[in-house]
C-alpha cells in the first residue's frame, strides 16, 4: 500500500470516528433533553401580564420607579427591569444601555426598586452583563436581595449567558434563560441546537424567553411546552397565545398599556 493510499485510509477512519462520536452525543444530548421536556407534558400556564419597563408615556420614561408604579396601579402582576452590574458600585444599576455620560452612583439602583414594592411586583431582572465572571458576585448579591427585600418566588434573573445563570441558579434564585438561535444556516442552526439542548438538559432553568415573533413554527418544534416567558409581546398576540395550553406560557411582557385596552 502506497503512503498516499495508506494516508487516505487514515483519514477515512478518522473521519468515521468522528461521525461516530458525534452521533452518540447527539443521541445522548436529545435523549437527555427530552426526558427533562417531558416533565411538563402537563403544561401549567399561567399567561400572567407583565410590564415591559413599566408603563411609558410622555411623562413616565421606562425603567423609573414612576413607571413601575403606573405598572402596578394598572394592575400588572410584574415588571421587567433591565440591568447591569457595575463592579465598583457592587450593585446593579438600572438601565437598558450602558450609560457611561452619567453618574452611576445617582441612577436609580434594583435594590432601590425591590425596596419600594417588595412582594407588591414580580420581577423578571434582564440582567444585561452577567458573565462567568461576576456570577460569584451576582450569586451572593440576589441571595442578599431575596433573603431581605422580596421572596424567592417574586424574582426572575433572565440571561442567556447559559454557564452563568446555572450559577445563579445553585443559590435556589429563579433564573430564565434567554433561548438564541441561527435559522438561516442550517450547519450553524443544528449545532446551536444541540448546544441548547444540551445545556438546557443540564441546568434545567425556571424558564424560558424568546421573542413573541420569534415564537413561530421553528421554535415551537423544539421548545415549545417548556415554561415560556414571551417578551414583546402587544394585546392581540397575548389573547391568541394564551388560547393555547400546550405552548405553557407563564408571563407576556407587554409595551403598552394592556389594562387600560382590557378594559376598553
Amino acid at each position: 500500500m502506497t503512503n498516499k493510499a495508506t494516508f487516505i485510509r487514515k483519514i477515512v477512519i478518522l473521519i468515521s470516528l468522528l461521525v461516530i462520536v458525534g452521533m452518540a452525543c447527539s443521541f445522548y444530548i436529545e435523549k437527555g433533553f427530552e426526558k427533562y421536556k417531558s416533565s411538563f407534558k402537563t403544561p401549567t400556564p399561567s399567561c400572567e401580564i407583565w410590564s415591559h419597563r413599566g408603563i411609558v408615556s410622555d411623562s413616565l420614561k421606562e425603567n423609573t420607579i414612576k413607571a413601575f408604579a403606573a405598572s402596578k396601579d394598572g394592575g400588572a402582576t410584574g415588571i421587567e427591569v433591565d440591568v447591569f452590574w457595575i463592579d465598583s458600585l457592587q450593585e446593579c444599576i438600572v438601565m437598558h444601555d450602558m450609560d457611561t455620560s452619567s453618574n452611576l452612583r445617582d441612577m436609580l439602583n434594583l435594590t432601590d426598586v425591590v425596596i419600594r414594592f417588595k412582594d407588591s411586583l414580580k420581577y423578571w431582572i434582564d440582567l444585561k452583563n452577567l458573565t462567568n465572571k461576576n456570577a460569584p458576585l451576582l450569586k451572593q448579591y440576589f441571595q442578599k436581595l431575596v433573603q431581605q427585600q422580596a421572596s424567592k418566588a417574586k424574582v426572575c434573573v433572565e440571561s442567556g449567558n447559559a454557564d452563568a445563570l446555572a450559577s445563579i441558579k445553585t443559590a435556589s434564585i429563579q433564573t430564565i434563560y434567554w433561548i438564541q438561535f441561527n435559522r438561516s444556516n442550517p450547519i450553524r442552526k443544528w449545532l446551536k441546537l444541540k448546544y441548547l439542548k444540551r445545556k438546557i438538559a443540564n441546568a434545567q432553568f425556571d424558564g424560558y424567553s424568546v421573542a413573541v415573533k420569534l415564537f413561530d413554527p421553528d421554535y415551537q418544534e423544539y421548545f415549545s411546552g417548556l415554561p415560556t416567558y414571551l417578551f414583546h409581546g402587544t394585546y392581540k398576540q397575548y389573547k391568541k397565545l394564551c388560547l393555547n395550553d400546550s405552548f405553557n406560557i407563564q408571563v407576556v411582557l407587554v409595551d403598552q398599556d394592556y389594562y387600560q385596552l382590557e378594559r376598553n
